[in-house]
């Protein structure tokens, strides 16, 4: 993907200062006088310009380390590599909405602050780079639309109300594991509560990562999510994925098998997924009618609730 441009000038406190003294100028008696600093106001002007668009149009710009996921509202994470910014030379990513500037002198890497506004997939970041000239009289901006990998933003796990007790749930049992003093159900990932003993050190250096034996989890079990977000996008549909991210994140933490059922940009997604799976397939779900399994039970979520059919 080539990156695209967009071009504008910016007008700054002084240029209003200026604009004032301009008029000001025009009630002066002596006419010379008058000519004289007007001409004077116009080359200044139009040299600081020439001179900001000479320094944004130096300034190269590329991603230089991005994630591959991050939930609704994180920061994106995104690093660039930036040569030839001269002094006074800003930047901001324009796609984060209320994103701040900040200054970038010479070359480097560094981190352009964002949000992860939206739930989906971005494929392209938007970046505004900006010099107000060495006067600051009146700037100059570009936009520049920079090709990211897919970045898949998922939504943020949210418990669903009324609470779904998988504790008590009706998922079909897969195997029997009774738990003893020294064989766990499972071994997961560290939560913060879990007691040090229970960290399993072996398990830790494989992983690289604290993981804890989990005495209490009982029988493995296979639960099938299915992810109505309804047919209209908004507020309803995302609180659906961000409870259905909670759901499933729950069971997957509870060591059981799950398959997930949603609709996707290209039809329905359907399949077992890990918590990777789970995050990118919430990522790219829409709404839209969805299939219902005929042959077993499952959990479903939509904007009005979740509850097992």
């Amino acid at each position: 993907m080539r990156t695209r441009t967009a071009h504008a000038p910016h007008f700054t406190p002084i240029t209003a200062v200026l604009a004032v003294i301009w008029f000001v100028l025009g009630e002066a008696d002596d006419v010379t006088l008058q000519r004289s600093l007007r001409f004077t106001i116009l080359v200044l002007a139009i040299a600081n310009f020439i001179l900001a668009i000479q320094r944004v149009r130096r300034v190269s710009l590329r991603v230089a380390s991005q994630p591959t996921r991050c939930f609704v509202g994180d920061s994106t994470g995104l690093q660039f590599e930036v040569t030839g910014a001269a002094s006074g030379v800003r930047l901001r990513m324009a796609s984060s909405e209320h994103a701040p500037w900040v200054v970038a002198a010479g070359d480097g890497i560094g981190t352009v602050p964002g949000t992860a506004d939206f739930r989906g997939v971005a494929t392209q970041v938007v970046v505004q780079v900006r010099s107000d000239g060495p006067l600051g009289i009146l700037g100059y901006s570009q936009t520049r639309t920079l090709p990211l990998r897919p970045l898949y933003i998922g939504p943020r796990p949210l418990a669903p109300e009324p609470p779904v007790d998988l504790a008590r749930t009706e998922a079909a049992p897969r195997a029997s594991v009774t738990p003893m003093d020294d064989v766990p159900s499972v071994i997961r990932e560290y939560q913060p509560g879990d007691p040090w003993r229970r960290i399993s050190w072996p398990a830790t250096a494989r992983a690289g990562r604290l993981m804890t034996r989990d005495y209490e989890l009982g029988t493995e079990r296979d639960l099938v999510l299915v992810v109505d977000l309804g047919p209209i996008p908004g507020g309803a549909a995302e609180h659906a994925a961000s409870v259905a991210a909670w759901v499933g994140s729950h069971a997957l933490a509870r060591g059981w098998h799950l398959e997930l059922v949603a609709r996707g940009p290209r039809g329905d997604l359907s399949g077992a997924v890990d918590a990777v799976g789970l995050h990118c397939n919430l990522a790219l779900a829409q709404c839209g009618e969805v299939p219902h399994p005929v042959d077993r039970r499952f959990l479903l979520v939509t904007p009005t609730g979740a509850g097992w059919r």
